[in-house]
């Protein structure tokens, strides 16, 4: 690609952390920091130039600790590498943060999955249905709506508000029965952010903010980049193009819930080992019920959004996501409870399975 590749690797442990020769940075107390280094810096370097991607970085939660990797430059016309910090959006690996949202007032009893989307809102709204079958929240949180994904009229997001979903929802003719299908719907989620908003009688992005990124002290994932951090943004590419930075969306945008976060590497190590421990917290109630599975299809079950799936390689199933979309791809893969799993995001659009299959050879590879 014309540029010097960036190398870095950081493995994160509980006790104090040492800097060792080579850039790397590993636990006192480890004894092998150079071999887990060397395998995750091998597995993006081999990944990257085999699907042409400037800028990749990869979490990976193992039962004894948590490693993440990062490669490449912010952009392909400069030499600053990217690193644990710098910033990837996230697109729609956003909904998984707001499906933890929704889960928090399900575990208090606020609402229900069962519950007509309708109930929330005053009945001169119009609402699509699909032969008398309503739209449920747990259809919305588990993309079987029925409702599409983005349109091609709907690319400035920071002028769609509120209104403007209420009245194109109110046009919308369902062409599935809700619950009969799954397909990512970042219309359905932008819908379910603005009730999650009517139930917590909050913004979507401080109800996010005070249940989910606060106490995980995520405070690397935002909805808004300052000046200094968008220094740090990996630029996103669509067959090798730069993909153009689109318009900022404004913080009341009815998408942020759908496609609006960014976060770091470093984060979503944090975010990865949440999703995959065990240990009790005041998250643990929610984050079960988003792990229940709620739909089943004939090759895989959905969870709150997870994509559930077999594959030989695992003894257990997998609870996936992948998001591909403005010039990034990104995937996430664990198994609960065990603190196995991997997050593997890229600044290459388009290239969702080849980045879903490096992250699950990967995660085959991660011992018991």
């Amino acid at each position: 690609m014309g540029i010097k590749k960036h190398r870095q690797v950081v493995k994160f442990l509980l006790a104090a952390l040492v800097v060792i020769p080579g850039g790397f940075y590993a636990n006192q107390f480890d004894v092998e920091p150079l071999k887990e280094a060397s395998r995750l810096e091998s597995f993006l370097e081999h990944f990257s130039q085999k699907n042409k991607v400037g800028a990749a970085a990869v979490c990976v939660v193992t039962p004894e600790k948590g490693s993440l990797a990062t490669f490449g430059t912010l952009s392909n016309t400069t030499t600053i590498a990217v690193n644990e910090y710098a910033f990837f959006p996230l697109g729609s690996l956003t909904q998984p943060f707001t499906a933890l949202t929704l889960a928090h007032f399900v575990s208090l009893g606020s609402v229900d999955l069962d519950t007509a989307v309708s109930n929330f809102l005053p009945q001169s709204m119009e609402l699509p249905s699909f032969k008398g079958r309503n739209i449920l929240l747990g259809d919305l949180a588990t993309n079987t709506s029925s409702l599409p994904n983005l349109s091609n009229t709907l690319w400035n997001l920071g002028h769609f508000t509120s209104s403007s979903m209420y009245r194109y929802l109110a046009n919308y003719h369902l062409k599935a029965v809700p619950g009969s299908r799954w397909q990512i719907s970042n219309m359905g989620y932008a819908f379910l952010s603005n009730l999650i908003a009517r139930v917590g009688k909050k913004s979507y992005h401080d109800l996010v903010k005070e249940i989910v990124l606060n106490p995980l002290q995520l405070n690397e994932t935002m909805f808004v980049l300052k000046n200094k951090q968008v220094r740090g943004l990996v630029m996103g590419y669509d067959s090798m193009q730069p993909v153009s930075t689109l318009k900022r969306e404004k913080i009341y945008s009815v998408f942020l819930g759908a496609n609006g976060l960014y976060s770091t590497p470093h984060d979503m190590l944090k975010w990865l080992r949440f999703c995959t421990e065990s240990k009790k917290s005041e998250l643990s109630k929610p984050l079960s019920i988003t792990l229940k599975e709620y739909f089943d299809f004939p090759s895989f079950h959905l969870a709150l959004p997870w994509k559930v799936i077999s594959d030989p390689r695992f003894s257990e199933k997998i609870y996936t996501f992948s998001s591909s979309m403005f010039g990034y791809t990104h995937f996430i893969g664990f198994i609960p409870g065990k603190r196995k799993g991997v997050c593997l995001m890229s600044n290459q659009a388009g290239i969702e399975l080849e980045v879903q299959n490096a992250a699950l050879d990967l995660l085959a590879e991660i011992k018991e």
